[in-house]
């Protein structure tokens, strides 16, 4: 628990320091970015950390980068928002309040369920924990592979790197960090979620459902079971071809029984991610993130909801400013371009974070942008391009600049675009957004149908007459820009805009009023679901496509009203966004090195994680939308349908978080919580973790060279952590010479190729595989010591791994004694420690094993 409150007042601290920044950078934002200054300090804590880490990486760059963070906020306060500043924060403090209430609860739950599932253990933990400790250990950046000695880590490891950051920061263990950085995530996500959806709405009951929908709702898979249990009975056939079992009935019996008691059907938290098959034995992964939370890997896919969640509030802030170019970045030159660079360095983290979050999300900036310099520039279009250009252009080549130390060393398993050639059945899509669907389908069409019958007279002049200020507050009139502090004068709530011009609208309109008449809705709506089934039904599969591309449509339609305020228009380019996704991942996938029935997995399972998140934030707009608009003129049919369709999907989607949490706790106990996930070794596979011990204690780094300790390679996944490679490497961030293969060879994309950018051609994932098995297993001494210092391996390692792994040479396992001494030994593990000097032998000592 110390360790939580801990995190929490260095998280108000760093945030509180960053405030002043998100003032300016989030000023059309109810609370001015209050919230996401947490996010952004992490961002800008984290970025200078590691640029000036390419000089010294430790506590004293990580003190220096707070001291940027404070420097820049202190200049602002002094040179620009000072005044303006100190009366928001005193007129909003009770919100301010409310929101680190919200944080602190949100925090303290998630830790408190981290506290009783600690164990850094099965699926991928054991590879986020070995980047962070590589990180730890790094005396500076780039930070060394521990899986691969030599190298630098060749993977989005921004967010690994800022968790290392918290940890030097607040003295934490990393197996504490760990775990504390999986509740910070979610915390941050819920209440940035929340922010998000009052700067749309300003409702706190719709902005509450927003979060609940990113951070806590799962998707259909409860009814998904149900029909599954009717069929198997028991769920471990479906879910690992288990034999039938005569133990547990099939039929409606075992529909109510699941029902009522979904876990005695061996029902498991894990398949509401692999709710898609594609062979009896492969299956999609279609993560969201309450399972992400409840599995606890500490992703980049995970880690970088925040940073999304920043740049979405970005995106609306830019489509709620009023002025062209970088204008929309108010203020004096200078600090337009520090605006802009921060824009960039939060666009450019996504990459840094989790690579394919950049593209979405930069995607959905340029659509707003798009919109909102349209407006600025009064339907111009010569105008309108240069202002967009002026904007777009720097911004991305920043964002590029600003993180080029990564880009110059990192290497991808990405090999271009293909074409999809088989499809998901429709049937899937409904169990993972059902519960988006519940509302976005009515609300959508609702919207549509309605919107060329919403008349509203156009403002007088360009704008309203009465502006405030987004910085200061004040009031202007006729003016761009505040006579007090320079900054944006906008109307509150944004004012209203034409959509999208006068060209393009009349159509829109033209199509909006022929599909309203109700004999032609009726007529549409069924021919829709005509054309869906068939399409579904078909080999091709295109009914997901289809479906996608006619909400893409709809979502187009939405804009047909004459008058609209801005809020609403990011409403509907949300729902846009997610859409084009769902419709993108049906058409084309990125290859990479899967093949087979799962060619394009890691396609479906990125895009969809992401359209997850953008129908999150916009269920707080549209709920609010259908309820206060769509309800009221409901006939008591209509009302009574849709309300047992969301009634239906809303308790599978909450039901989701209940059961995941009993199935997650089974088996741990309240007297053992702990914070610190590297203690399972310590209960598991005490050896090792004793040995890691005694390194992180003994072994120091001699002339800035980080010492190698070699150990078996290969294991990933392995169920058994003594049958896993790298075990040392993970727990101390010292480098082994090969760890987890198969995942080295995803982050480099190649089994034969040079694995070190611009290394030696010969450096590939085989040739360390063969090395490593010949310096355990060669009789020959010479080709021994000649790869030892190939690698320059200092230490070596004999444990149970390696003893099973080269059962069949056990007498080869006690040459290193003659290479150099016995440092240590824990239990029955040796540690060997070269001596770097020493004249091999030809004849082997006999091995430990004989």
């Amino acid at each position: 628990m110390a360790s939580l409150l801990i995190w929490y007042f260095t998280m108000l601290v760093m945030g509180l320091a960053a405030y002043p920044i998100a003032f300016v950078m989030l000023k059309n934002l109810p609370d001015k970015g209050y919230v996401f200054s947490k996010v952004l300090a992490l961002l800008l804590v984290g970025y200078f950390s590691w640029i000036l880490g390419y000089v010294s990486f430790g506590g004293g760059t990580i003190f220096i980068s707070f001291l940027l963070l404070a420097g820049l906020s202190t200049l602002l306060l002094l040179t620009w928002i000072g005044q303006s500043f100190k009366e928001f924060f005193k007129k909003n403090v009770g919100f301010f309040l409310l929101m680190e209430a919200l944080f602190l609860m949100a925090f303290l739950v998630a830790g408190a369920f981290k506290m009783r599932t600690p164990d850094i253990v099965n699926q991928e933990k054991p590879m986020d924990f070995s980047f962070i400790n590589g990180i730890l250990a790094s005396p500076s950046m780039p930070p060394q592979d521990p899986w691969l000695s030599g190298g630098s880590i060749s993977y989005y490891y921004f967010g690994y790197l800022i968790v290392a950051v918290l940890c030097k920061i607040t003295q934490v263990t990393s197996g504490e960090a760990f775990n504390l950085m999986i509740a910070l995530t979610w915390a941050l996500a819920t209440l940035c979620a929340f922010s998000v959806g009052y700067a749309i709405t300003r409702r706190y009951r719709y902005s509450i459902f927003s979060a609940l929908c990113l951070a806590v709702f799962g998707n259909l898979d409860y009814w998904h079971r149900a029909l599954q249990s009717f069929q198997f009975g028991d769920l471990r056939i479906p879910y690992y071809n288990f034999p039938p079992s005569p133990g547990v009935p099939t039929g409606l019996s075992a529909f109510w029984g699941f029902l009522f008691s979904p876990l005695q059907h061996y029902w498991d938290y894990f398949q509401a991610s692999r709710v898609i098959p594609v062979t009896p034995t492969d299956k999609m992964i279609t993560e969201f993130p309450s399972f992400s939370f409840f599995l606890s890997d500490l992703h980049p896919h995970v880690m970088g909801i925040p940073l999304v969640l920043l740049a979405i509030a970005i995106s609306l802030n830019t489509l709620q400013s009023t002025l062209p170019g970088l204008q929309i970045f108010s203020g004096s030159v200078p600090w337009r371009w520090t605006q802009l660079f921060l824009v960039a360095l939060a666009f450019g983290g996504l990459d840094f974070m989790n690579v394919a979050d950049f593209t979405t999300f930069l995607g959905l900036f340029i659509l707003c942008l798009l919109f909102q310099q349209w407006w600025a520039n009064e339907n111009n279009f010569e105008a309108w391009v240069k202002s967009v250009v002026s904007v777009a252009v720097p911004l991305v080549a920043l964002a590029v600049i600003l993180y080029l130390p990564f880009y110059l060393r990192y290497q991808s398993q990405v090999q271009g675009i293909g074409l999809v050639t088989d499809r998901n059945d429709f049937y899937y899509l409904l169990v993972i957004f059902g519960l988006f669907f519940a509302v976005l389908v009515p609300a959508l069409v609702g919207k549509a149908l309605k919107s060329n019958q919403e008349k509203g007279a156009r403002p007088k002049g360009k704008r309203p007459e009465i502006l405030a200020c987004a910085i200061c507050g004040k009031e202007g009139s006729g003016k761009k820009f505040c006579g007090f502090c320079g900054g944006e004068l906008v109307s509150f709530p944004s004012e209203v805009v034409p959509l999208p011009n006068e060209t393009v609208r009349p159509v829109l309109v033209k199509a909006s009023t022929f599909l309203s008449a109700p004999q032609n809705g009726w007529i549409a709506l069924g021919a829709s679901l005509a054309v869906l089934l068939i399409l579904n039904l078909i080999p091709a599969k295109l009914g997901i496509a289809f479906f996608a591309f006619l909400f893409m449509a709809i979502c187009l339609l939405c804009l047909a009203s004459a008058w609209e305020n801005r809020e609403v228009v990011f409403s509907i380019l949300l729902a846009f966004t997610g859409f084009l996704l769902i419709w993108g991942c049906e058409l084309v996938y990125v290859r990479d090195l899967f093949s087979g029935a799962l060619y394009r997995m890691n396609t479906v399972f990125k895009y969809y994680y992401h359209v997850w998140i953008l129908f999150s934030v916009a269920m707080a707009p549209w709920l609010k939308w259908l309820v206060e608009n769509l309800w009221p003129r409901w006939v008591a049919w209509r009302k009574g349908l849709w309300a047992a369709l969301a009634a239906f999907a809303l308790f599978g989607a909450a039901l989701y978080p209940a059961l995941a949490f009993s199935a997650r706790i089974q088996g741990t106990s309240p007297d053992m919580a702990t914070m610190d996930g590297s203690l399972y070794y310590e209960r598991n596979t005490p050896d090792n973790y004793e040995a890691a011990q005694w390194i992180e204690q003994n072994v120091k780094p001699v002339g800035g060279k980080i010492p190698v300790i070699l150990e078996a390679f290969g294991g990933s996944y392995a169920v058994s952590v003594d049958k896993s490679g790298g075990r040392l490497a993970m727990m101390t961030g010292y480098p082994t010479v090969l760890g987890w293969d198969f995942h080295e060879v995803q982050w480099h994309g190649t089994w034969n190729g040079p694995v070190i950018r611009g290394g030696d051609p010969n450096d590939t994932i085989q040739n360390r595989q063969a090395d490593v098995d010949a310096i355990y297993t060669s009789p020959d001494m010479n080709q021994t010591w000649t790869l030892l210092k190939k690698y320059g391996v200092d230490y070596v390692y004999v444990g149970d791994a390696e003893r099973a792994k080269y059962k069949d040479h056990l007498e080869s396992l006690g040459k290193f004694g003659q290479l150099g001494t016995i440092i240590q030994t824990f239990g029955n593990s040796v540690l060997y420690k070269i001596n770097q000097q020493a004249q091999p032998h030809s004849t082997p000592l006999p091995g430990l094993g004989s």
